[in-house]
């Protein structure tokens, strides 16, 4: 979602009128995730390395590297998939592949992909709005796409198996409910500019998790404000299903005099049933434009009153007083002591001026005894 000015004035009124790396070190399967009485816990603290900053308007390869809203460290290829939002701003709808190194802490694209049909047709201009990436089972991307909703008849948000050259292979589906209506009065179904924004998967990839960014139409009324985050799970060969949906509690108005609006940008599998929840704001007051950025751990197994139990394991405010708009987080490269990191990525909207910021932070993980829970 890029977050302009001009567009959070349009949601607001809307809302209102109705060390050096190597690649990412294994992890615990999913499958193996069922608790006992009693179970270690891994408790995680986040601590800030490093900063790169790439130019506004940096070019590779006759493209404007810009709008970066979703990433995965791919081992296949030992690098990282960045999708671009651009929908024919710049130039056509693209992936990077990146080259991220931890010491020093640097970040450069290395090869560029454009999306393109089978027959090498290419999409015509706001049809696809690309914000999230991760993998899929059988090591191609899955894309989410959030369409165009403000398009006679509209364009419906999708999730899109596409190959390591950019090559569309097929559409997989959201779940019903999610879906708008193509013409006439909108009466469900994701909101213009909140669709699927946060992908990720286990490091098997049997499952996959898409999170919508914002409320559904047919939840806006109801308190607390949520979104919705849908698991997949590979149910027949090149073929995923959505088979689980949960609650996700956004946190309260922020302290925009003029206007707050929430949502999650992206989301992140650690380990097990463990998410982590970018939720991103934008706060416009007296005193100009910021961003809020928390990250939450969620795991999908505790769930209280209907909605996801959440543990704030960062607040971007305490490392830097003006935050960007940060809409990727990755697996990073693996530190020379042996810890594991993790790299967050603004999208700059393609803004004059606005650098695209790349921060490494450490995962200091520890065990803890934590009591046993029924799953």
């Amino acid at each position: 979602m890029r977050l302009s000015l001009v567009g959070i004035l349009l949601v607001n009124f809307c809302l209102l009128s109705s060390a050096c790396g190597t690649g990412p070190v294994p992890q615990t399967d999913l499958a193996a995730s069922a608790l006992s009485p009693a179970r270690k816990e891994i408790e995680t603290r986040l601590e800030f390395l490093s900063r790169f900053d790439m130019a506004s308007g940096a070019d590779f390869k006759g493209t404007t590297v810009g709008g970066l809203s979703g990433a995965v460290y791919n081992p296949d290829t030992q690098t990282w998939a960045v999708i671009s939002d651009d929908r024919g701003r710049k130039q056509e709808p693209r992936f990077y592949e990146f080259k991220i190194t931890a010491d020093p802490f640097k970040a450069e694209p290395v090869k560029v992909h454009y999306l393109h049909k089978k027959n090498q047709k290419r999409w015509e201009p706001n049809v696809l709005d690309c914000e999230s990436i991760t993998l899929l089972p059988w090591a191609n991307y899955l894309i989410g796409s959030e369409g165009d909703l403000n398009r006679k008849p509209r364009i419906a948000p999708t999730l899109m198996d596409v190959k390591l050259d950019g090559t569309f292979a097929r559409n997989f589906d959201l779940p019903e409910a999610m879906i708008p209506e193509l013409a006439g009065a909108q009466t469900k179904g994701i909101q213009n500019n909140m669709g699927p924004e946060g992908l990720t998967s286990s490091e098997d990839r049997r499952f996959l998790w898409a999170a919508i960014e914002g409320t559904l139409v047919q939840d806006k009324a109801l308190e607390p404000q949520r979104i919705r985050i849908v698991q997949y799970e590979m149910t027949e060969a090149w073929i995923i299903k959505p088979t689980k949906q949960f609650l996700y509690e956004l946190e309260g108005p922020g302290t925009g005099e003029l206007i707050s609006v929430r949502g999650v940008s992206e989301i992140f599998w650690v380990r097990d049933q463990v998410l982590w929840v970018m939720e991103r704001g934008l706060e416009v007051g007296l005193n100009g434009l910021n961003h809020n950025v928390k990250i939450y751990e969620v795991d999908l197994a505790d769930v209280t009153t209907g909605f996801l139990k959440k543990k704030l394991i960062l607040d971007a405010a305490t490392l830097q007083r003006k935050l960007p708009n940060f809409e990727a987080m990755a697996e990073g490269p693996v530190l020379a002591d042996g810890r594991k990191t993790l790299v967050l990525i603004s999208d700059n909207n393609f803004q004059k001026g606005e650098p695209t910021q790349f921060w490494l932070l450490a995962r200091n993980e520890k065990e803890v005894d934590v009591p046993g829970r029924k799953k």
